[in-house]
């Protein structure tokens, strides 16, 4: 059912007088750190976000990479997802059982980039009308607002057109290994995904395009040698690197929609040693999927064996980027319309980084950055703006309600 004026209005007033509630969970959501290596930590985020959804008729089941299905957060023992699902549809959200019924999906993550130990360094706070602290802003503030968006629908006996679920990941913040299919899956069984991934800037800008990609390693070997006694018998390693990294460049240039960015290297034994190895994580980031295939071909193309040297190639690419498309646009532009009504502007961007929306968009209209506004992901000064909270949580609740295209 779309939304009347009065009752948009009356929507967006009662988040707004949940504003202290919503920023509490916030914090106590925060003060469980969550890194994407301890699972356990994990599981106490999912439990709580599962006792307060219970009174909105959620319950929590979740799906291991593996496949197997388990219905308790006690009883996940490996990376995968946890979906929030109403009671009477909890059976349909299995892989193997979800057909394409009328659904919608939140989809966010629990897993956060700081270790645990980060809050003794970097306490929670208030400050300028701004809440500070690790995971904040990516994304437990984006949780919250999706919690809160569901329960406001309940509070006023709405009933959207597409039932809700929310999926929540437990390692997004490393490319989501295994669990991308599960998502991938899930959300072709749904009309619409909805991000809960932080927007940009402090103007709250909304994601509808993202590079894809990923990682190559290029290892190279060569021969030891003595540096000083005996130079000409061995293979730099180093030195061919240094070459291959030169043909990469020239790749680059022939692509401009894409880009390599060498950020780990190691190579050699000693400082009087001639290297007989060296090896590189580059970043790859690419805008269209078209390209993919041409870049694979090329890359292989730096592989090579001779009586000196040894090139070798290990790709992971396997992030696709979420491009532009009409169904994406026309929930943009759904988005845009809501916002006016609501009292205030949004606009449009695409980001080089990627999300689990990256995996969406192939499969079902995807919409991105409908997470708390805010800035300092992955830095020391991550933080949330408070007055915002229940302004973009009212426009997912908005959202939610829009019948479908």
């Amino acid at each position: 059912m779309a939304l009347s004026d009065d009752l948009l209005g009356c929507l967006a007033d009662r988040l707004l007088k949940q504003s202290d509630a919503m920023v509490q969970l916030v914090v106590d959501l925060a003060a469980i750190e969550s890194p994407t290596s301890d699972l356990s930590s994990q599981r106490r985020v999912v439990s709580k976000i599962e006792d307060w959804l219970k009174p909105l008729g959620y319950r929590a089941r979740w799906i291991r990479v593996t496949g197997a299905e388990q219905s308790r957060p006690t009883d996940f023992q490996s990376a995968g997802v946890c979906v929030f699902v109403p009671k009477r549809d909890f059976a349909e959200v299995l892989p193997h059982r979800a057909g394409k019924s009328r659904r919608q999906m939140l989809l966010g993550h629990v897993d956060t980039v700081w270790p645990l130990g980060t809050l003794e360094k970097m306490p929670i706070h208030q400050a300028d009308q701004r809440l500070y602290g690790p995971g904040v802003f990516d994304m437990k503030g984006g949780i919250v607002q999706a919690m809160f968006a569901l329960k406001v629908i309940c509070d006023l006996s709405l009933t959207p057109t597409l039932k809700p679920i929310m999926l929540l990941n437990t390692n997004e913040e490393t490319g989501s290994p295994g669990t991308s299919e599960i998502i991938r899956t899930l959300a072709a069984c749904c009309d619409r995904v909805f991000v809960l991934e932080p927007p940009v800037g402090h103007e709250g800008l909304l994601k509808t395009e993202r590079r894809g990609g990923g990682f190559i390693t290029l290892k190279v070997e060569g021969r030891a040698a003595h540096a000083g006694l005996n130079p000409t018998e061995g293979r730099n390693a180093i030195d061919k690197m240094v070459r291959t990294l030169n043909q990469l460049e020239a790749i680059r240039q022939r692509f401009p929609s894409v880009n390599f960015s060498p950020g780990l290297i190691h190579g050699g034994i000693a400082a009087n040693v001639v290297a007989p190895h060296c090896e590189v994580v580059v970043d790859v980031r690419l805008s269209s999927q078209n390209d993919l295939g041409r870049i694979k071909q090329e890359l292989n193309s730096l592989v090579s064996e001779s009586d000196d040297f040894r090139v070798d190639l290990e790709m992971d690419l396997e992030r696709p980027p979420m491009e532009g498309n009409d169904r994406n646009q026309r929930l943009w532009e759904s988005a845009s319309r809501l916002a006016d009504r609501l009292g205030f502007e949004i606009d449009q961007t695409a980001v080089g980084g990627g999300s689990d929306g990256n995996f969406t968009s192939p499969v079902a209209a995807t919409l991105d950055g409908l997470g708390a506004v805010g800035a300092g992901a992955h830095q020391s000064n991550e933080h949330l703006m408070l007055a915002d909270l229940p302004k973009r949580a009212a426009l997912l609740a908005a959202l939610m309600m829009e019948q479908p295209a």
